[in-house]
């Protein structure tokens, strides 16, 4: 998680009129690796089922994660503080309460586990797609001298697909623990075609509106490209569906073929930028 982050920090900023905004990278790492620890310890339930190897490790040591995950969180966010703009460390401390109240109970009760907010269909993969955007886009935007709003909005798109990709496609993998743990996501409740649909619907619409502004020539032919990758990954996806159920290899797959596309995308960003 941590280089898919450092790398969407490298690879989008050019196409919204920026360099790569390095003064948000340690932020920006500091509360990926920290909400991941988080979402290690709390995934025990569904874990000892999907990846049980994965599960013993976490919680062997999750008195050390739980010290690590909320370690680098408050550290993220202090240093979003003294990072101008300062305002942008209320915008990575929302990030981190978002990300801390996904993956733990929001209050107390019997049934903890089904007062986390991942226990819900619709906020189960659309938090994360959020917060994964806002950090390493938006936040990064803010931190930039200047930027082209409009294609910030683009950006922030293709890297919310790509996101709300990846987690449906782990969703589709870990459906067993899941639905065993009380977990409603979109691929065990609607179904592996429909949830697919929904990042391949959001990006087809917009690559639309990329190949439209490239033929008034308000884009550069460039955007042509990440028009055609973006919409390919949730179709790419549902493609591997079978594979992805029975197999976790193909979810790993699936994420170097994301940050493939990345690297893509961001060396010809950086080329017509003169970077």
């Amino acid at each position: 998680m941590v280089v898919s982050a450092v790398l969407i920090m490298w690879a989008t900023p050019a196409w919204y009129g920026a360099s790569v905004p390095w003064r948000a990278v340690p932020t920006v790492t500091l509360l990926g690796f920290g909400l991941y620890q988080l979402n290690r310890i709390s995934d025990e339930p569904e874990d000892s089922i999907n990846n049980p190897e994965g599960a013993e490790h976490a919680m062997a040591r999750a008195g050390l994660l739980h010290a690590l995950a909320l370690t680098s969180v408050l550290l993220a966010v202090g240093a979003s503080f003294v990072t101008r703009p300062q305002w942008g460390g209320f915008l990575v401390g929302s990030l981190a309460l978002a990300g801390w109240a996904y993956s733990r109970p929001v209050s107390g009760g019997r049934d903890r586990s089904s007062m986390r907010l991942k226990q819900h269909r619709w906020s189960k993969n659309s938090i994360p797609a959020l917060v994964w955007t806002m950090a390493t886009v938006i936040y990064p935007a803010t931190v930039a001298a200047s930027v082209s709003l409009p294609r910030v909005a683009l950006v922030a798109i293709a890297v919310g697909v790509g996101v709300l990709t990846i987690e449906i496609a782990w969703d589709i993998r870990d459906a067993p623990g899941d639905l065993a743990s009380g977990v409603a996501t979109m691929a065990n409740t609607v179904g592996a075609r429909r949830a697919l649909a929904a990042p391949f619907a959001i990006a087809a619409l917009a690559a639309t509106l990329v190949v439209s502004l490239v033929a008034a020539r308000v884009l550069k032919a460039a955007w042509l490209w990440p028009a055609v990758v973006v919409p390919a990954l949730p179709v790419v996806a549902y493609a591997l569906r079978s594979r992805l159920a029975s197999d976790r290899m193909w979810s790993q797959v699936l994420v170097v073929a994301n940050l493939l596309a990345l690297v893509t995308i961001g060396m010809l960003g950086r080329e017509i930028a003169g970077i």
